[in-house]
């Protein structure tokens, strides 16, 4: 499992585990697929195995929490975690719970972890990923360790494609621009389906210029994701012409996935309603 861009954060976790001065509670925050989780995994692999290239690789030190699509995380898997947790490892000097999109864990969860995190067994290491800490609880906040993943630049990402994914400078400068800084929708540009078929509905969306897409373009929060990705790269191509329709899908999209709102009447509205301006 390769880090891409984010080689300093991991460097510098690895050689306090190796100390044994990691500390038990982070968070770790920052934009979709800028690369906390790949950090995080990279982690628990090279403690387990002494490498961080391990995909696909069954580690027996670490336990991967995340939500199924639609529901949050709730005290049942806080409860396992904790007996995870106070099993003493073996092949590792940690055992690793890592929790990704922690913004779903429940407000009863998330005392339950904040107990965990108070008194933790000394070879615990606990990893809450998320965009915005703000949504976790403050006491829960105050006491985890909290570090930042940035986006990448667009060389970052190209030389990355061109060294580890073999592509073509021409081929890596076209995903490194769509990519939007992050590294894990540049690989997923490459080989994800759903994110290829994306690009291409959004592409025809946005050319034919019809004021009804598609109900089935918005089943799951995953899917709306995927759509925003892909409008805002087809429209990218030129801000200046475009600027006011990203600007509203930018907005419309935030209020989606604040609260419970029609998905597809915020889409449309700004999509068509700015381009009548």
């Amino acid at each position: 499992m390769n880090v891409i861009g984010n080689e300093k954060v991991f460097e510098d976790l690895k050689k306090l585990g190796e100390k044994k001065k990691l500390g038990n509670a982070y968070i770790f925050f920052g934009e979709p697929s800028v690369g906390k989780r790949q950090v995080a995994e990279a982690l628990a692999h090279h403690f387990e195995s002494g490498h961080n290239e391990g995909d696909g690789e069954y580690l027996e030190e670490t336990r991967i929490i995340e939500a199924r699509e639609g529901e949050s995380i709730g005290i049942d898997a806080i409860r396992d975690i904790r007996n995870f947790l106070w099993q003493k490892p073996i092949k590792s000097n940690y055992r690793t719970v890592i929790i990704d999109e922690a913004n779903l864990l429940t407000s009863q969860a998330q005392n339950a972890i904040l107990k965990i995190a108070e008194e933790p067994p000394a070879y615990a290491l606990i990893i809450l990923i998320l965009a915005n800490p703000e949504a976790l609880l403050p006491t829960v906040v105050s006491r985890f360790q909290k570090i930042y993943f940035s986006r990448l630049t667009d060389e970052a990402i190209e030389t990355f494609l061109i060294d580890q994914m073999k592509m073509t400078k021409e081929k890596a400068k076209e995903i490194a621009s769509k990519s939007f800084g992050r590294p894990g929708r540049a690989v997923r540009l490459i080989k994800d389906k759903a994110t290829i078929k994306y690009e291409k509905t959004a592409a025809i969306i946005l050319k034919t210029q019809k004021p009804e897409v598609p109900k089935a373009l918005f089943d799951g929060q995953k899917n709306l994701g995927l759509l925003a990705e892909s409008l805002l790269s087809e429209l990218r191509k030129d801000t200046i012409k475009n600027a006011d329709k990203i600007k509203s899908l930018l907005e419309r999209f935030r209020v989606v996935y604040q609260y419970n709102t029609n998905k597809r009447l915020q889409l449309e509205t700004a999509l068509w309603t700015t381009s009548k301006k």
